[in-house]
């Protein structure tokens, strides 16, 4: 039995190769391949999977960068979690998907009705009655979309995409933070995918036209207008500038003004009308301008003989704006600052010789006066015309600086400028270590620039 199954088996193996040869060879017949079509292939996320993203790495290396990820990696798996995606491995740079896509396409239907009647022989022009109408349809199509893969990642939203393309659900994040510290982020990537897109601002320094140069030698105060033009006072040729966005200069005041020579521009502000105020120094004024017309709007007073009057506020330094448009002047005589109305009344907003070797002043939306002494080490909210108190410093020398910490447990080191941006944060620099300081709202200290030396 088992004999005669072989033998059958053996014949119909035969035959059919027989079939095949003859079908080959006789019909000449060639098979063709269908041409394969794109198939729908969307990108399935698996949410128990882990990818590691590199996220601001600085100025480390690619070996580096390899270790730290190596690191990472054996330390989840060591805690046992085995869904995780080796972040050394091949990872391609580009994947190609295709998507169905909801595409939108308008037609217009018209329909022009118009009466013929053959048995009238007389000349008429009707206007025919026309009817239009939009038929709108809405469609998918297979369509074929590229994702690629950004390995110099700036955000979390930036891995969040990087790992959609690998197919995983979750993310840690490493980089390299503002205070030189590995900084770890664990999130799902629909936290971001979902959201809005994430801005960055980075400092970079701004290169300006050859001829301006030339001229702008030592500037000494900088603002900037609603247009965007920056506005230098220079200390070179004693004249104030307008720098546009091309970093072309061009002069806004020069030589004689209302009469008197610019003697050492010093502060420069611009308010919302356009009104750019400018505090000349040596001539105990400041002055403002708006288009053509200039106009002194603080200025000494003087005997008969032409003399100073004493008693007054000498030396016009820096000039700032309050919310209302009020303009605030610090004179550094004798550390005090005055206080312009928008109606041009002037009043005293911190009476002399309290705080001595006052720098800078700065206003915050809140109509708050702030000053700044690097004789003290400290910067002060002004509470009254007498009264100060700390805000951010200490008169405690360190030679570390310390961040997240109350602003006035840490040690600034000759802070001269301060300033305020659109959240009420303050900016403190600080000459002694080349940092710029913030304060936020809860008054906690961090070093976003000039990073040496800080815990």
């Amino acid at each position: 039995v088992a004999l005669t199954q072989s033998v059958e088996d053996l014949n119909t193996k035969y035959a059919i190769e027989i079939a095949d040869a003859t079908v080959d060879t006789v019909g000449n017949v060639e098979q063709t391949v269908e041409e394969e079509k794109p198939q729908i292939n969307k990108l399935i996320i698996d949410e128990t999977y882990i990818s590691i993203q590199p996220v601001n790495r600085g100025a480390i290396k690619p070996m580096e960068v390899e270790i730290i990820n190596a690191l990472l990696y054996d330390e989840i798996i060591r805690l046992g979690l085995a869904n995780v995606m080796d972040p050394n491995r091949f990872i391609p740079d580009s994947v190609k998907v295709y998507d169905l896509i909801e595409k939108v396409r308008i037609e217009s239907d018209t329909l022009i009705s118009t009466v013929e009647n053959k048995s009238d022989t007389s000349i008429t022009k009707n206007k025919p009655d026309t009817l239009i109408t939009l038929d709108t349809l809405i469609y998918e199509e297979l369509g074929e979309k590229v994702l690629y893969y950004n390995p110099n990642c700036k955000s979390d939203s930036c891995a969040a995409e990087n790992a959609r393309m690998e197919g995983v659900g979750q993310v840690l994040s490493w980089g390299i933070n503002e205070y030189s510290e590995l900084e770890l982020h664990f999130f799902r990537i629909s936290d971001h995918l979902n959201k809005g897109p994430l801005w960055l601002w980075t400092i970079s320094p701004v290169l300006l036209d050859p001829d301006a140069v030339e001229t702008l030698r030592y500037p000494e105060a900088m603002a900037v207008d609603n247009n965007g033009t920056l506005l230098v006072t220079a200390a070179n040729d004693q004249s104030v500038y307008r720098v546009n966005r091309f970093q072309q200069a061009s002069i806004l005041a020069s030589d004689i003004v209302r009469g008197d020579s610019l003697l050492h521009p010093s502060g420069v502000a611009v308010g919302r009308d356009g009104t750019v105020y400018v505090s000349d120094r040596d001539n105990h004024r400041v002055f403002s301008i708006k288009g053509g017309d200039v106009r002194n709007v603080l200025f000494p007073e003087v005997n008969n003989d032409g003399s100073l009057k004493q008693g007054q506020p000498l030396y016009p330094t820096k000039v700032k704006l309050g919310p209302n448009g009020d303009l605030y002047v610090l004179y550094e005589d004798n550390d005090s600052v005055v206080k312009l109305s928008a109606s041009g009344e002037a009043s005293i907003a911190f009476q002399p010789d309290i705080v001595h070797g006052i720098r800078d002043i700065a206003v915050n939306s809140k109509d708050d006066l702030f000053i700044v002494s690097p004789v003290s080490n400290i910067v002060y909210r002004v509470t009254d015309e007498s009264t100060a108190i700390p805000f951010a410093g200490t008169a405690q020398y360190s030679d570390i600086v310390m961040n997240d910490v109350n602003a006035t447990d840490s040690y600034l080191g000759s802070p001269f400028a301060i300033d305020f941006d659109s959240a009420d944060q303050l900016y403190i620099a600080v000459e002694r270590y080349g940092l710029i300081r913030k304060v936020d709202t809860l008054g906690v200290i961090t070093t976003p620039l000039g990073l040496t030396n800080t815990i």
